[in-house]
């Protein structure tokens, strides 16, 4: 087999990835959107909502597992931190419709993280190729960083702004 036989196995595959993911992603968006949305938010409900959200991103790292050029490890350490921060959401924003205004628009983009590190053609050289022996480590990182960012940014800038209010 010749090598470019095995970079188009390698791309249909990476292709074929994407589409399954992108199909997980919408149905966990829309299921998440619609959960909950004819009744008032509860704690409860909260909770059940980001279990869900937090199943959806497992799901997405065991699907594009496969595909991704990253170390299997750091895709599983970032699920799980990513995971863990959406169940730590619900426990941080203390009342449920403040969970729902400041942390639940944005539980998305943590799957949606996966599956584009997992399906976009990695880089060769420099600290984020996946050959760099530090890339998994940049990677658990990365998605720790994009979880507090998405999940704790309101909460953050209230912390800030009480600060400075003295």
């Amino acid at each position: 087999m010749n090598t470019t036989t095995l970079q188009d196995d390698s791309r249909r595959a990476r292709r074929s990835t994407l589409w399954m993911g992108t199909g997980l992603l919408l149905a966990l968006v829309l299921g998440l959107a619609f959960m909950g949305r004819s009744e008032p938010m509860t704690r409860g409900l909260a909770w059940a909502i980001a279990g869900v959200g937090a199943a959806g991103t497992l799901a997405m790292a065991a699907l594009v597992r496969r595909a991704s050029p990253y170390p299997e490890w750091a895709l599983w350490a970032t699920a799980g931190v990513m995971a863990a921060g959406l169940l730590a959401s619900v426990a941080i924003a203390g009342d449920p419709a403040v969970w729902e205004d400041s942390f639940r628009p944005n539980g998305w983009m943590l799957p949606w993280f996966l599956l584009i590190m997992s399906t976009t053609p990695a880089s060769r050289k420099g600290a984020c190729a996946p050959a760099h022996p530090r890339a998994g480590w940049i990677m658990v990182a990365t998605g720790t960083l994009l979880s507090v960012i998405a999940l704790g940014a309101h909460t953050i800038v209230d912390a800030v702004a009480r600060l400075f209010a003295g």
